[in-house]
């Protein structure tokens, strides 16, 4: 199988104000596609985004023009695509005629309504598809054009959510606590800046206090500079310049208010960023940006061109501080939804699969809800004969770019090979036949877990049928994991264990995808096992399973200490606090009450612990218990690890029953039996890692819609345990 390859035609790269483009490059680049970049015109400015240097796109690129016909033939690639249906779109005609290799490209906002080709019509009909940013300018090329409304494809452009976010604590400016109001906008007529001057001017009239920062250039940045001095507003009103997409990522996430007052706009990239940074907008109601800001919802739009419109609108916002924050928390939300850059260049690569052609590129198929899944097939070009096998990603994982590998494991020609070559404890002399492939669990940017069906041939032996797991992580190898596996099961938990307390088998690892393996087992998940009618019975077993793991005391060199949980919890608090802002007062306090309760605790002797012991990494088969899932193992308070199993109970109970103390006969099952093992002394730890783990609840329950109406109860449920009066948030 062949990596897909892309060469992109542009007019001027790498250019500042086109952060959407080096976005999208970058984005392409991180999940394996192949590219190569035609620019008609070198740079302009001196000055540029950190992504070109990270992703490496200047190395990429073509600046002379007489040999751009060559570099596509030496590289072969699958597809042109062009930014801009003008000078661009123009190139990538031509060079798709010169060398056979279809182009799509996309059209914006300028280049459609204010001085788009003559020959539009022509250019888009001979692409194999159109994209554009916005439905608005979809039906306007439909009717503008006569282009078909089934030849165009809206995908707007995105923005990277994870830079682009909320700042986790406020960002002062020069010490001046005013509201700032900012402006990301080229200085050029048709984002009538001047009206935002004069709404600056109207809101000092109104006694409305507030900064303004109007960022960007142009051809009338002297023009905008002089109106800004004649309204003598140059103690509010800052024009800095253009600026790098770091510097611009540090206003928006000091922002108040974000805003544009454009006379024509087709999906500003500018106001993806601010909801990304849970600015909410004000904003025109023109072009694309109706379908970008949800008025009274994300932002407010206003009348184009309307200075009353505009200033009531920024002032609104800027004396209603309830309305800021509710408006910017769904705007980030919708950011993250919609306008993602991760969404973006996966909805191109579904629009390049589903083009037939000389690639040979397979479409994308859809889930049981009938959404759109990328599977490997989809990300790669292959060749028809080769032998399908079922494989299931629902997660998208293959496209995770800080999981490189997965997309090779998730090959089932790739696969099958490795499998059999690696894990010979699996196939012994035999045959191995891959029968599916299934993403089964993906943490993005941290690590994923993939399942093989198999079926073994043994000469003189029943055909077996086995599931292999195979885990991989970021930055690792395989080796460490396998190693860990293997000392445990080593340790007295073979499968085959007197007691009735193993790990499953590791068989080997795979370095090619850097993933090791082990059988998966039979059985069931503790989780509903402890709210059943011998919860009791089953507790005070997992109080013997994990007790026998601490007295094996395996050696480590990773620890956890209490400094380590606190500074875990700190971070959560200060996220949440990001994200709440109402209760940054109580979440304080909160803070503050776990780190006197944790630092309470005397240090304690440490042995080998799980440190991410629960409900769902026990496996209960009959009278057999499988522990799984040794990622933390390390070394630390044993109490933890019983301590964070009976938070989770907790947790559970209130989520599910609605009830907080619905599993107490359950948690003092498993304490008791615990310090019947370890001794009276581990009984406080195991108190106090209870209750942080409550608290890092907190946080993990407002990150899931499904948890939030738990996250208030608990909340007072710690500051119960804690000794803390109740604040209203």
């Amino acid at each position: 199988m062949t990596p897909l390859r892309l060469v992109y035609v542009l007019h001027i790269f790498p250019k500042l104000s086109e952060t959407f483009v080096a976005g999208e490059l970058a984005e392409l680049r991180r999940r394996g596609v192949e590219l190569r970049i035609l620019s008609l015109l070198p740079p302009r400015e001196v000055l540029q985004h950190e992504i070109i240097r990270r992703a490496g796109l200047t190395e990429l690129t073509t600046y002379d023009v007489s040999k751009f016909a060559d570099v596509i033939r030496e590289f072969k690639p699958h597809l042109l695509h062009a930014h801009f249906a003008t000078e661009a779109t123009a190139k990538a005609r031509e060079l798709s005629k010169l060398t056979g290799v279809p182009y799509t490209f996309t059209a914006h906002g300028y280049d459609i309504h204010r001085k788009p080709p003559a020959d539009f019509r022509d250019r888009a009909l001979l692409a194999r598809a159109v994209v554009t940013v916005s439905d608005a300018n979809a039906d306007y090329i439909a009717h503008q054009f006569q282009v078909p409304r089934d030849h165009l494809r809206v995908i707007p452009c995105g923005v990277n959510t994870d830079e682009f976010a909320p700042a986790a604590l406020p960002i002062a400016v020069a010490d001046n606590p005013a509201l700032w109001l900012v402006c990301v906008a080229r200085h050029v007529a048709v984002k009538n800046l001047g009206l935002l001057l004069d709404a600056c001017a109207e809101l000092r009239r109104r006694g409305v206090e507030f900064r303004c920062a109007m960022i960007g250039d142009g051809p009338l940045g002297d023009e905008l500079l002089a109106k800004r001095d004649e309204l003598k507003l140059q103690s509010l009103v800052t024009l800095p310049g253009a600026l790098d997409q770091a510097e611009v990522l540090k206003w928006w996430q000091r922002a108040a208010v974000g805003v544009l007052s454009s006379q024509n706009e087709g999906m500003p990239v500018c106001l993806m960023e601010a909801a990304a940074c849970g600015v909410p907008v004000v904003a025109p109601s023109v072009g694309g940006i109706p379908e970008l800001v949800q008025d009274g919802v994300t932002g407010l739009l206003t009348k184009a061109n309307d200075l009353n419109s505009l200033a009531t609108a920024l002032q609104r916002l800027l004396c209603d501080s309830d309305l800021r924050i509710r408006l910017g928390q769904a705007a980030r939300r919708r950011a993250e939804q919609s306008f993602s850059v991760h969404q973006q260049v996966t909805k191109l690569m579904e629009l390049w699969a589903a083009i037939d052609g000389n690639s040979c590129l397979s479409r994308p198929h859809s889930d049981e809800r009938g959404n759109a899944v990328i599977s490997p097939e989809s990300l790669m070009f292959k060749e028809p004969s080769q032998r399908v096998i079922p494989v299931s990603d629902p997660f998208n994982a293959a496209i995770d770019v800080e999981l490189p590998t997965v997309v090779a494991a998730i090959d089932p020609a790739l696969a099958a090979a490795e499998l059999k070559r690696h894990l010979p404890r699996v196939s012994g002399e035999g045959r191995l036949k891959l029968k599916a492939i299934r993403v089964v669990r993906h943490k993005p940017g941290k690590r994923c877990v993939v399942e093989y069906d198999l079926k073994t041939k043994r000469p003189g032996q029943v055909d077996e049928e086995v599931t292999i797991i195979g885990k991989i992580r970021s930055r690792r190898s395989g080796n460490e994991g396998f190693r860990q596996q293997e000392m445990v099961w080593n340790a007295g938990f073979a499968a085959d264990s007197a007691d009735g307390i193993s790990v499953p088998e590791p068989v080997g690892v795979i370095s090619e995808f850097k993933m090791w393996c082990q059988r998966k087992v039979a059985g069931h998940v503790s989780t509903d096992l402890l709210t059943g009618g011998n919860g009791v019975g089953v507790a005070r077993r997992i109080a013997d399973a994990i007790h026998k793991l601490h007295r094996a005391n395996l050696p480590t060199d990773k620890t956890h200490t209490m400094a380590d949980e606190l500074r875990i919890l700190r971070e959560c608090f200060n996220k949440l606090s990001a994200q709440k802002p109402e209760w940054i007062g109580r979440l304080a306090k909160l803070r503050v009450g776990c780190e006197e309760h944790g630092l309470s605790l005397p240090a304690r002797p440490v042995c080998g612990i799980h440190r991410d012991f629960y409900s769902s990494q026990v496996i209960v088969d009959g009278s057999r218990l499988w522990l799984i899932d040794f990622d933390c193992f390390c070394l630390g308070d044993p109490g933890l690890d019983i301590g964070n199993f009976i938070g989770h109970v907790t947790e559970q109970a209130l989520r599910e029953m609605g009830n907080a103390d619905a599993l107490r006969d359950v948690e003092l099952a498993m304490e008791d039996r615990f310090v019947e093992l370890s001794g009276e002394q581990v009984r406080p730890s195991v108190r106090v890692y209870s209750t942080l783990t409550l608290a890092r609840h907190v946080y993990l329950s407002a990150q899931f819609p499904e948890r939030r109406h738990t996250t208030e109860r608990l909340m007072e449920l710690c500051e119960q345990r804690l000794g803390l009066h109740s604040v209203s948030p």
